[in-house]
């Protein structure tokens, strides 16, 4: 069954608030494809989360990912929305 793209921003947001990690391990944390992390960080969440690297699926590994100090209070937000939304 595929993830939903709320799904997938809540486990990428969820993961990187615990720690900041590369590429490779928020995909196996996830269970998120490569292609969809990609697509959410790029386009969703390019204002919230930092990326020190390259962010394509080729080099997904060698990407360093975390929320950005400034941003911590919008990711807990969007959090406790997508808490709500995937709730009902």
């Amino acid at each position: 069954m595929p993830v939903t793209d709320e799904a997938a921003i809540d486990m990428i947001l969820r993961n990187l608030r615990e720690r900041s990690m590369d590429g490779y391990s928020l995909l196996s944390k996830t269970g998120i494809d490569e292609d969809k992390l990609v697509e959410i960080i790029q386009t969703k969440l390019s204002r919230i989360v930092t990326v020190q690297g390259d962010l394509t699926k080729e080099r997904i590994g060698k990407a360093y990912l975390s929320i950005l100090p400034s941003a911590r209070g919008e990711a807990e937000r969007v959090l406790g929305t997508l808490a709500y939304k995937l709730a009902l």
